[in-house]
């Protein structure tokens, strides 16, 4: 399907189901709390197909969500969707930016704990900001702190 299907325990993301299920698809206006689960009336955004918006994967509880008319992905807390609290920040602007970071991260999984762990520390933030996956990003600022918190500054 073109995006890698795939766990990384390291910062419990998976994407594993997707060969077999699919990406989840939601309206982002209820998801985002632009429009409440018990409103009636028609959405906005739901209207046309490039309006959905799909989930990638899960990190934790939250879910990697592009969006089908910008492609940006956006970062979703299912504890909020029913109280305008769904939007939990932006990831990252595109969908192959975010593939390209997560094999970054997967290729780096076994050398964060393997013989030179802070030379891996170190290059894998610089490598993924090279993809536009900054610090400016909800996820990546995230992972970065529960990489540091797992395996050192």
């Amino acid at each position: 399907m073109g995006f890698p299907a795939l766990r990384i325990e390291c910062i419990d993301f998976d994407s594993a189901d997707l060969p077999e299920e699919g990406p989840w698809e939601e309206d982002p206006d209820e998801l985002f709390g632009r429009r409440y689960p018990d409103d009636d009336t028609p959405p906005t955004s739901y209207c046309y197909s490039y309006s959905y918006s799909y989930s990638y994967g899960t990190y934790g509880e939250y879910h990697l969500l592009v969006h089908g008319d910008t492609g940006d992905v956006d970062v979703y807390d299912p504890n909020g969707w029913d109280h305008a609290a769904g939007y939990a920040g932006w990831a990252v602007s595109s969908l192959p930016k975010l593939a390209g970071a997560l094999g970054l991260l997967k290729l780096y999984e076994d050398r964060l704990t393997g013989a030179e762990p802070a030379k891996a520390r170190y290059e894998l933030p610089l490598l993924v900001e090279q993809l536009e996956a900054t610090w400016d990003s909800t996820f990546w600022e995230h992972v970065f702190e529960q990489l540091a918190d797992w395996y050192g500054p």
